[in-house]
């Protein structure tokens, strides 16, 4: 039974670090089609009126930094070593066997750096040059777009091991049709509303989700915990690519 306070509960608990009380990993993965929804608002507005806010005080670009890091801290950097692990085992040249062990290690490679730098580069640069209500759109959009694209890609599946996090997301979203639906359906309303700048930002955001599916499946046989991470991360940056067009 849906039940929207221990949605929104669970979702803001593991997606963030704004605290609202513990949820159980259950929770969030049954919960995680709405992710769109709850956690596109909650870190959509808010860095969105904090850019608002500082504008009053301060000349761009410093609203853009502000309100950028408070968005990377309440998102808690959740996502940024996915993308890190992602990029290292993505640049390995062997088998796939070879690739899921740099997938999982603990160490960080050159590539790892370069990504996640030159990511949030861009996502920063282009805010920067925004007005301060096309940063609050922007932020809407990277916020509710970014977790579509998760959403998309778990639905397109499969899931690379038998265990772990990233099974219980993906488990949860592949082949109900109903959940993929409601989670779009909202996405492409939220483009609509932000103008054709939104529509750009939904699409490339998808195709960023499509194409690092597509690598995932060649590369390591399925997707992960590490790899809906790096989607989010560059299906992020890729919808704010969106508000410069």
């Amino acid at each position: 039974m849906f039940k929207p306070v221990r949605a929104a509960k669970s979702l803001i608990s593991f997606f963030t670090i704004i605290p609202v009380g513990s949820c159980s990993l259950d929770d969030a993965a049954e919960y995680f089609y709405l992710s769109p929804i709850i956690i596109g608002l909650t870190t959509g507005i808010l860095p969105g009126v904090l850019a608002i806010v500082s504008s009053q005080y301060f000349r761009i670009p410093i609203p853009a930094v502000f309100s950028f890091t408070f968005y990377m801290f309440i998102t808690g950097f959740h996502h940024v070593d996915g993308l890190m692990d992602f990029a290292d085992a993505l640049m390995v040249r062997g088998s796939m066997e070879r690739r899921r062990e740099v997938l999982y290690d603990k160490y960080t490679g050159s590539a790892a750096v370069a990504s996640i730098v030159l990511n949030l580069i861009v996502s920063l640069a282009i805010l920067s040059i925004l007005p301060v209500y096309g940063i609050f759109k922007a932020y809407i959009a990277a916020s509710t777009f970014s977790m579509q694209a998760a959403v998309t890609a778990s639905y397109l599946g499969p899931p690379m091991m038998q265990a772990g996090s990233g099974k219980l997301f993906i488990d949860r979203i592949k082949g109900r049709r109903g959940r993929i639906a409601t989670a779009l359906l909202y996405s492409v309303i939220v483009a609509l509303l932000l103008s054709i700048q939104g529509v750009f930002s939904l699409i490339f955001s998808q195709a960023v989700s499509l194409l690092i599916v597509y690598k995932a499946r060649k590369a390591f046989g399925g997707l992960n915990g590490d790899v809906l991470g790096a989607i989010i991360e560059l299906s992020r940056t890729a919808s704010i690519i969106g508000f410069i067009l």
